[in-house]
């Protein structure tokens, strides 16, 4: 009995760790999450982008480079 007694709380001590060890993968990394934030952030501002509104809810337009304009 002494003998099934110290297998059994091997098997719980092997038991527990492993969903310890289970509990410490599932959990993300505060960079994950920042990162996450973050690519959530950079798709809200390339939407309003698409639509030409500001922050403060201001129509604007985008101009990249040299506009050129004709010669008279």
């Amino acid at each position: 009995m002494l003998e099934r007694a110290r297998e059994r709380a091997e098997q719980r001590k092997a038991i527990l760790e492993s969903q310890a060890a289970a509990r410490l993968e599932k959990e993300v990394s505060p960079t994950e999450i920042r990162d996450l934030q973050r690519e959530e952030i950079r798709k809200l501002v390339e939407a309003s982008r698409k639509r030409n509104v500001s922050h403060r809810g201001e129509k604007y337009s985008l101009t990249y480079g040299f506009v050129l304009e004709p010669r008279d």
